[in-house]
C-alpha cells in the first residue's frame, strides 16, 4: 500500500535580498484565518485539495503561499522569531541623520531605557539584509565618513 502524502503550507515573504518561508501552524476553524506562529510545528494537511484552498485564499488577500508535499522524516517547525535586545556590551549611543539638503547630523548624550532601545532593534532587524555598518573606534567611524 502507497504511503499516504502529507501537506504543509509555506508562506513566502521577504525583501529584494532574501526571501524566506515560515509554514502555516494553524487554522482558527471559526474564522478560517491561517495563523504562521514562531517557534512552532508546521500544521500537516491530509487533502491536497483543502491545503491548496487555503493557500489560495492567503494568495487572495496578498500574501505569497505554496503548498508543498511534506517528508515523514523532516520535521518542520517554524524559527522563533528573532529580537536583538539591549545588552551589558551593546548600546544605542547616537544617531546619525542625513537632512534632505545634505547636511549630515548625528545626535547623542541621549539615554534610552531598555524598552525603548528594543524598540528600536526590532525596527531594525526588519532591514537586517540591508545595508552596512562599519564598526571600529570614534576616529576609525570618522575617518570612513571623512
Amino acid at each position: 500500500m502507497a504511503k499516504k502524502i502529507k501537506y504543509v503550507i509555506g508562506i513566502i515573504s521577504g525583501n529584494e535580498n532574501v526571501n524566506t518561508i515560515k509554514y502555516v501552524t494553524s487554522i482558527d476553524t471559526n474564522t478560517n484565518i491561517a495563523k504562521w506562529e514562531s517557534d512552532k510545528e508546521a500544521k500537516v494537511f491530509n487533502s491536497k485539495s483543502y491545503a491548496e484552498d487555503v493557500a489560495f485564499g492567503l494568495c487572495v488577500n496578498g500574501y505569497g503561499a505554496v503548498v508543498m508535499i511534506k517528508p515523514d522524516y523532516i520535521s518542520l517547525k517554524n524559527p522563533e522569531d528573532y529580537v536583538r535586545k539591549m545588552t551589558n556590551d551593546t548600546c544605542i549611543s547616537g544617531i546619525l541623520q542625513t537632512h534632505k539638503n545634505g547636511n549630515i547630523e548625528y545626535w547623542e548624550g541621549f539615554n534610552l531605557s531598555e524598552e525603548e532601545e528594543n524598540a528600536i532593534w526590532k525596527i531594525l532587524e526588519k532591514h537586517d539584509t540591508e545595508g552596512c555598518s562599519n564598526c571600529g573606534s570614534r576616529e576609525d567611524i570618522a575617518r570612513d565618513f571623512v
